[in-house]
């Protein structure tokens, strides 16, 4: 059966939604792993989608027989071939005219593709996701490359676009990390937000003339491009030396990350910087910047690393720069600290505030002097992969914080809040500190923490990842306390752990400690049944007090540890310490003379008495004295 495309063009008449919309009608057949579908009886057209993911081939037919009644196919629907992960090869026929969205997203063993000259639409998301499609031909006659088309095609290295495309949407090429080269075509006025995201490989980028919006992060993550280069032609916007600019030359909007250059002078008619499409992003090369008197918005110089001093021009009314650090104008808020410089930093009195990304990777960083003006909440986190950073030294009257040898505290000293990456001792935290805060020694240089008794909480992440090889958690809070969410999570070289007291483990608070050889342990308390995943319990050792064995092994978590030890804690009915003493007699036990608290458990965790003098009664059994310096048992009979 001859196929004449223009009696079908005149014939189709079905809404758009229609064509799309991929639903199998009463009327189909289905033949190696395809099902056709009547799409229209006048015009006899049919659709073709996968019976199912699991199919490898499709030859899509031009011509099909439905209830004795040949169909042309017409249309690849919505969603045809979505997620057939193991579809290797495509046969389009000349028949087909369009692509609805989505038809061969994630099509992941998919390589390349024919598309026929007779396709004039191709929607959104076609290509989406396949991951392995090298290249692919875009028929003439396209208007557009639609949005998402082929974003996250990895492998793409080329990609042929007609000259009928006067448009590249949204995110139409996004994470084609391996496209080398791409040509736009002279008719394209509109280059959509993160169209050409982060493709890594492209080198040059020529932008035609008729060129109007290039949406926002459509140029960002171009990691290796040293040049964009715009047709002299072109009202929107121009070149100048490989860095693009509006026409006008108020706006720059993107330098090329690998443009060579060690130094750049921002030309006196510039004014802004994009933003959203940080103008310069990832600038491997670049070490110092000169920035005009007129530049008043969106100064920025995020992953350029190799960055050392940004220069500002006396009589900015937005910025000022001291030693290459720049600030707002009236000094209140730091604004950039160069990534790459390798030092000792003062920060000066008068800044009241500092972003989050202002410090962001200084690898280089050794130490930090925080003024009495700082009125930043949070501070930790504002530090963030500064792996060099030893100590964070806080003057005196700042009311928010202060330090002791290098490691930051609430101003009441109730609170550790941050101990630097780079600060290598054997830490014991002070006696005032009820909480350690999530993250506060998390990939730190730490190589073992001792906590006092009165500690509470150690919060989520606050030790994981650290080199810590020992932890001793003398928490006596057997109700309340607890050792946070992976709170020692990934601390490969924890080797051994003494945690008598604290009640709630949570979940993983020990996860993936691999190396751990023996934990000390004095009450079953309440520990997750993942505290401990990751952890050899084969050949990790647990010590427990005499006699408790038996609840330990009824407890999910602990019962995991094959072995299980008592240690040499005696029964006793009285002990004494020089001026110190614990005494029962009968059903009364007797305190005395103790300057910390003293607490008594049952050996199954619950807490009992906690006081420093007194006497008080307990119903016969055995129970654990934690005297904070050392434990033993008691039987009261």
């Amino acid at each position: 059966m001859a196929f004449d495309s223009t009696k079908l063009k005149t014939m189709l008449v079905l809404p758009l939604i229609t064509l799309l919309a991929g639903s199998l009608s009463a009327q189909s057949v289905t033949k190696n792993g395809i099902t056709y579908s009547v799409l229209s009886e006048a015009a006899s057209t049919a659709t073709a989608q996968a019976e199912d993911t699991s199919i490898k081939e499709a030859d899509i037919e031009a011509t099909v027989s439905i209830n004795d009644k040949d169909y042309n196919v017409t249309i690849i629907p919505f969603n045809a071939f979505k997620d057939c992960d193991s579809l290797a090869s495509v046969t389009i026929p000349s028949s087909v005219i369009m692509l609805g969205g989505n038809a061969f997203q994630n099509c992941t063993s998919l390589k390349s593709i024919d598309i026929p000259s007779n396709v004039k639409n191709i929607f959104t998301n076609v290509f989406s996701g396949c991951e392995s499609l090298e290249s692919v031909s875009i028929p003439d006659g396209i208007s557009a490359i639609k949005e998402g088309l082929f974003n996250g095609c990895t492998s793409l290295k080329s990609v042929e676009i007609p000259q009928s495309v006067s448009s590249i949407e949204a995110k139409a090429f996004k994470n084609c990390k391996n496209l080398a080269q791409i040509s736009i075509p002279a008719a394209v006025k509109e280059i959509g937000d993160s169209a050409l995201y982060n493709c890594q490989s492209i080198e040059t980028l020529y932008i035609p003339q008729n060129v109007a919006t290039i949406g926002s992060n459509a140029l960002d993550g171009m990691d290796k491009c040293s040049g964009f280069y715009v047709n002299y032609q072109n009202s929107n916007y121009k070149g100048d030396n490989g860095v693009l600019f509006t026409k006008n030359g108020i706006v720059l909007v993107k330098y090329p990350a690998a443009k060579t250059d060690k130094e750049y002078t921002i030309p006196e008619s510039t004014r802004v910087l994009i933003f959203n499409m940080q103008s310069f992003q990832n600038c491997s090369n670049l070490e110092k910047v000169n920035v005009p008197v007129n530049m008043a918005n969106n100064l920025a110089f995020p992953g350029c690393n190799a960055l050392t001093d940004v220069n500002v021009a006396s009589g900015n009314s937005s910025y000022k720069s001291v030693d290459g650090v720049v600030f707002t104008a009236d000094g209140k808020e730091l604004l950039i600290y160069p990534s790459a410089r390798a030092e000792e930093y003062t920060i000066p009195e008068g800044t009241e505030t500092f972003a989050k990304e202002t410090f962001n990777n200084c690898a280089g960083l050794k130490a930090v002097s925080v003024p009495a003006t700082l009125k930043l909440v949070g501070l930790q986190d504002y530090f963030a992969n500064c792996k060099d950073l030893s100590a964070i030294n806080i003057a005196d009257g700042n009311a928010y914080y202060k330090s002791v040898d290098g490691a930051m505290y609430s101003k009441n000293g109730k609170v550790l809040i941050f101990y630097p990456f780079a600060k290598e001792s054997e830490y014991i935290v002070p006696d005032d500190v009820i909480m350690v805060s999530g993250n506060a020694a998390a990939d730190s240089k730490m190589k073992s923490v001792v906590t006092p008794e009165n500690l509470g909480t150690i919060g989520e992440n606050a030790f994981a990842n650290s080199e810590i090889k020992s932890a001793t958690v003398l928490s006596n809070d057997s109700t309340d306390g607890s050792i946070g969410t992976k709170a020692f999570f990934g601390c490969d070289s924890l080797e051994t752990l003494s945690i008598p007291y604290i009640y709630a483990i949570d979940s993983l608070a020990f996860g993936n400690c691999k190396n751990l050889k023996s934990i000390t342990r004095d009450i079953v308390g309440n520990p997750s049944a993942s505290a401990f995943d990751g952890v050899d319990t084969e050949n990790c050792v647990l010590y427990v007090p005499a006699g408790m064995t038996a609840a330990f092994r009824a407890n999910e978590c602990w019962n995991k540890f094959k072995n299980i030890e008592e240690t040499g804690v005696n029964t006793i009915n009285n002990a004494t310490d020089n001026a110190e003493s614990v005494s029962v007699n009968g059903n009364i036990v007797s305190v005395n003379g103790y300057k910390a608290t003293v607490n008594v458990y049952t050996t199954d965790g619950k807490l009992v008495y906690s006081g420093k003098n007194g006497s008080f009664s307990l119903a016969n059994g055995i129970y654990v004295v934690a005297t904070g310096k050392k434990s033993f048992k008691i039987a009261v009979k």
